[in-house]
């Protein structure tokens, strides 16, 4: 198991999903890829049903939200040194997570159960459900 890749968004879920990360890559020698994916211009409210569009500055404040995310999450990681790599994508998760996974070599990709509240909140019905789905990687769901 070389590659792992986890998709990590702030929520407890997901730092569990690392922590699984951890636990796995540390058996197996891996290098760990974290991936969070800032949504883009336009995105479906699953309450609402309604598409709603995001104004520059909070585009801006969701990109700076996962680079301090992610580079807090690969600093506790820091046992594995440079076998951490951080991906900032933009856009719609499930959409960016999936063609990331397809485009990359990763033996697993591990996600949380559920995403953070707000405009992440759909994160377990439409992300996980969406990557497990359409991606041929071995998937590990962490609650």
């Amino acid at each position: 198991m070389k590659n792992i890749i986890v998709a990590i968004d702030g929520s407890e879920h997901a730092s569990r999903a690392v922590d699984k990360a951890r636990e796995i890559g540390q058996a197996f020698d891996s290098k760990i890829i974290l991936v969070y994916v800032a949504e883009g211009l336009h995105f479906y409210d699953i309450e609402t049903g309604a598409m709603v569009k995001l104004s520059l500055e909070k585009i801006e404040t969701q990109r700076q939200h996962g680079e301090t995310l992610l580079q807090r999450t690969k600093d506790s990681l820091r046992e594995f040194g440079d076998r951490v790599e951080t991906v900032l994508l933009e856009g719609n998760p499930p959409d960016q997570l999936i063609h990331y996974i397809e485009k990359n070599d990763a033996d697993l990709v591990i996600v949380g159960s559920h995403g953070v509240k707000g405009f992440k909140k759909y994160m377990l019905g439409s992300v996980v459900s969406k990557i497990v789905h359409h991606v041929d990687r071995s998937i590990l769901i962490v609650r």
